[in-house]
């Protein structure tokens, strides 16, 4: 599985999205943050979001980036059911869970795959035992409480009323199980912070996190019910030129008005996915919430009201 898995990541033509995905499996993801970098040391000690995410017992600080997107737009309600896409290590998951669910209950862990491969201890028995746990959990829950289903390839440390799935949310099987988790209830959110393993080549970067979006739209297409709400990461293509340049005014507002107009003319496969999402959905906002770093390419796309779209670009 290592050795399938490295050969993936070092392939020249390997698609983004099991590219993506072999990266988290064998742990390059978090890389880029190496643990060794002083600077980044630094910018933990020091970054609020940081210290709430550890006050708050939130499993990581990105967690307060969908905190910040909901307390604006309040699409996470009570009694909600909402599936996170690329759900490791479960911040986001964490809020859902806190927002929707009325009160506690208890449910198993759902684990993909048929052969066991993808489990947390390979065990079928285990694996039968926890599915139907869930089917029963279903069969006796009271249909106006909430539910979160957090699906991804690593393993996720198991989180009070959230049912995990380890498995490629694009797959059959996988989809099967999450229809078999939801019984006879529909999504009301599908959620996605999703990011690649950035190369420093922006262009190269967000045409993976574009790849990544799509993906996700294509899941929640298959599960969001009328009128839901989807939420994925996006990766903007233009380099953060304020960091770059010296700090004289004139370097300080040309970089800002680059930037604004990049944003406004936005490129061509982001461009291409806003009018996917607009043919889809009543209304797609971009959205920057405060916890997401100033010097970030990152962005999120809300779109609320499936099925209610418009072939045309607002």
């Amino acid at each position: 599985m290592d050795r399938s898995l490295a050969r993936l990541v070092h392939h020249p033509f390997a698609p983004p999205l099991q590219l993506y995905q072999a990266e988290r499996a064998l742990g390059l993801l978090p890389r880029h943050y190496s643990s060794s970098s002083k600077q980044w040391l630094t910018r933990q000690r020091n970054d609020p979001f940081v210290k709430a995410a550890q006050s708050q017992h939130y499993r990581a600080r990105s967690a307060f980036k969908l905190v910040q997107v909901n307390e604006k737009h309040k699409f996470l309600r009570r009694g909600a059911v909402v599936v996170d896409c690329g759900a490791a290590p479960g911040g986001w998951a964490q809020v859902a869970a806190e927002k929707v669910i009325k009160r506690r209950r208890i449910v198993e862990e759902l684990e993909g795959g048929d052969n066991g491969s993808r489990g947390s201890n390979g065990n079928d028995s285990n694996k039968s035992a926890s599915r139907e746990s869930v089917d029963k959990d279903n069969s006796t829950t009271d249909l106006r409480d909430g539910m979160v289903i957090a699906i991804d390839l690593l393993p996720i440390e198991p989180i009070p009323n959230v049912t995990i799935i380890q498995a490629d949310f694009l797959e059959h099987k996988t989809q099967a199980n999450v229809r078999r988790a939801l019984g006879n209830r529909q999504v009301d959110v599908v959620c996605s912070d999703m990011a690649p393993l950035f190369s420093g080549n922006h262009s190269a970067d967000h045409a993976r996190s574009m790849e990544l979006c799509e993906s996700a739209l294509d899941f929640a297409e298959k599960v969001l019910k009328p009128g839901g709400t989807f939420l994925c990461k996006v990766s903007q293509c233009h380099q953060p030129l304020i960091s770059l340049l010296p700090s004289c005014q004139f370097y300080q507002f040309i970089a800002r008005l680059t930037i604004a107009i990049s944003q406004f003319l936005m490129g061509g496969t982001e461009q291409e996915l806003k009018q996917s999402l607009h043919s889809r959905f009543r209304i797609v906002r971009h959205e920057k919430p405060e916890a997401s770093r100033k010097k970030s390419t990152e962005g999120f796309f809300l779109c609320l009201g499936f099925g209610e779209g418009k072939a045309r670009v607002a």
